[in-house]
């Protein structure tokens, strides 16, 4: 199991309260007071990613060693697989739990193909929608060059 993303990101040691990363040549830094509520929305990722265990509904223990590739090269372990709740209505499934990454990471094409709708990018929004329920949802806002989506997990 592998984590492909377009982008070329190197996560830099922070605070608890600071997220920094390296984009495609620009330097930026997320200040949250809460990092485990952010979660970067990526149209490069394959994978639902998150380094925080009690965000899962029932995290399920992987029993064989499993790695992914972080975007620095570096290979790390996946500890957990389960369910995460974002936004209090969209359930995030086969979600990993990697201890060593840095931050939650949505994949835009595994949501879109999960729930059969499509996520679309505009400068500012990111939408997800539904052409079966006509329904457009706001999945989240561009922050300093990165698409995040806000939940209401605690």
């Amino acid at each position: 199991m592998s984590l492909l993303t377009k982008h070329n990101m190197a996560v830099t040691p922070n605070t608890k309260e600071q997220h920094s990363a390296y984009l495609t040549g620009k330097s930026l830094c997320l200040f949250t007071a809460k990092p485990e509520m952010s979660w970067i929305i990526d149209s490069g990722a394959i994978d639902y990613i998150t380094p925080h265990l009690h965000l899962f509904q029932s995290p399920v223990p992987v029993t064989r060693a499993c790695f992914i590739n972080m975007p620095n090269g570096k290979s790390v372990q996946v500890k957990n697989i389960g369910t995460v709740l974002l936004n209090g209505s969209i359930l995030l499934k086969d979600v990993l739990y990697v201890p060593d990454f840095q931050f939650n990471l949505l994949s835009a094409s595994k949501l879109a193909k999960t729930l059969s709708s499509n996520v679309v990018f505009t400068p500012t929004y990111c939408y997800l929608l539904d052409h079966l329920k006509n329904n457009q949802l706001v999945l989240g806002s561009e922050t300093g060059g990165l698409y995040l989506a806000a939940t209401d997990l605690r």
